[in-house]
């Protein structure tokens, strides 16, 4: 799965780096202007959702987005949340083409 981070000038990069390292075991990733990006499993990205009860609303996103869109605060905490328009920007989660 294709990962894609905002980077706002107010951030640290590389702790944004740490997060999604965290958050996506195994994927590496680099920094392209204002966005950091990677390559992450999506075998254990979907297990990951499954644990925390949120599949169906994510699967539903993706098919109906092409893309999730993740909280970055709550991806602090480990968690899977929908963005819904936060003003530090998100996570978008690309499935598999």
């Amino acid at each position: 799965m294709r990962v894609e981070c905002d980077v706002r000038y107010t951030e640290d990069p590389a702790k944004l780096s740490r997060m999604l390292e965290e958050f996506f075991p195994g994927a590496r990733f680099t920094r392209k202007k204002d966005k950091i990006v990677g390559e992450a499993d999506e075998k254990t990205f979907w297990q990951t959702i499954r644990e925390q009860g949120t599949e169906p609303v994510f699967r539903r996103e993706l098919e109906e987005a092409g893309f999730i869109a993740l909280s970055k605060m709550a991806m602090l905490a480990g968690l899977a949340s929908s963005d819904a328009g936060f003003p530090l920007g998100c996570v978008r989660v690309y499935g598999e083409q």
